[in-house]
């Protein structure tokens, strides 16, 4: 099942799906700067700034099984989710 990823006045809007909010924070964010052949995707020789989340804080009280796991971190990521913080293969924020 997919469901919308953003909230317009209080309500779900189809307008972008997860993998297009995904999409835009990574390779489209890296596209606007001169550093997109550097940035914005997983790969050998690139820049990797990664965010750890501890899965049981989305997945806190109940998270439904069907959920696909983008959708979960999208809509239900906060940041006491946050276990660590790597910026240029570096740890900056350990918790």
């Amino acid at each position: 099942m997919t469901r919308p990823a953003t909230r317009e006045g209080g309500e779900l809007s189809p307008s972008f799906l997860p993998g297009q909010v995904l999409r835009m924070a990574t390779t489209g964010g890296a596209a606007t700067t001169r550093y997109g052949s550097h940035i914005g995707t997983l790969a050998v020789g690139k820049a990797a700034d990664l965010v750890l989340i501890d899965w049981d804080k989305p997945a806190y009280p109940y998270l439904d099984p069907e959920m696909p796991v983008l959708d979960a971190v999208l809509q239900r990521a906060k940041s006491e989710g946050v276990a660590l913080v790597m910026v240029a293969g570096e740890t900056s924020m350990p918790t």
